[in-house]
């Protein structure tokens, strides 16, 4: 897994919740397109209304971001003329307050960190809780691995043995191994590549160098929809 290739970053569309989104406002056909398809699901209606050739935003504040990548950016409504970057610290103090971002304390948030798209803020906090979790150590689990080797490992497979033609100087062995390639780490490294693909995160050179090296042996998921099934059924240890 290689997160050095980070992309330049697209500009995210920041609107308020129940503002009317048309397509002219995209400059994007396939974003609206992907928009107005969600917003006729399920989990999209919740979110948002789809119209004839418009999306209206309901009552959601937050990030979306579609499969090719374009983000929305969705503030709470306020007064009229309020500049955005007021109502992204309103929505930062917000989110401090209820206890869902620690970092900040419960605290407002400092007005260069409401400069950024809370998009970028959101992954940046992500990241850095990944590097935290980094230095305290990933979890590992053990893998069930079968190999020619040439001394006894684990329990030698006499059915491989008596069935192919192997060398002399191998053994057929299957063995636990204690690999860090757990599905919680392979989770984690899904959100990093969904992230640095998006351009969003990579900005830290030496952060990604860090998180390159940890995660050097640990396989993503092979699309977004296996790693979000994965995190489903993962269960939550209270130890």
């Amino acid at each position: 897994m290689s997160l050095a290739a980070a992309v330049r970053p697209r500009e995210p569309l920041t609107v308020r919740e129940w503002d009317v989104l048309r397509l002219e406002q995209f400059g994007d056909r396939r974003a609206f397109e992907e928009l107005h398809a969600w917003a006729l699901g399920d989990e999209g209606r919740k979110v948002l209304e789809a119209g004839l050739g418009k999306v209206r935003v309901l009552n959601y504040v937050g990030v979306l971001m579609t499969r090719s990548g374009f983000v929305l950016e969705i503030l709470p409504k306020t007064e009229e003329g309020r500049p955005a970057q007021e109502s992204r610290e309103l929505l930062l103090h917000m989110l401090g307050r209820s206890g869902l971002v620690p970092s900040l304390g419960g605290q407002s948030a400092p007005a260069q960190t409401a400069r950024l798209p809370l998009s970028e803020w959101l992954v940046n906090l992500f990241f850095e809780s990944v590097v935290a979790l980094v230095k305290r150590g990933l979890s590992s689990s053990y893998e069930t691995m079968e190999a020619d080797l040439p001394c006894v490992r684990g329990r030698i497979n006499f059915n491989i043995w008596a069935g192919r033609g192997i060398p002399k100087d191998r053994i057929p062995c299957g063995f636990d191994h204690l690999s860090p390639n757990s599905r919680e780490n392979r989770i984690l490294a899904t959100a990093l590549r969904i992230c640095v693909d998006a351009g969003l995160g990579g900005g830290k050179v030496q952060r990604m160098r860090f998180l390159d090296d940890a995660f050097e042996e640990i396989e993503s998921f092979p699309s977004p929809a296996t790693a979000l099934q994965a995190l489903r059924g993962l269960g939550v240890d209270r130890k």
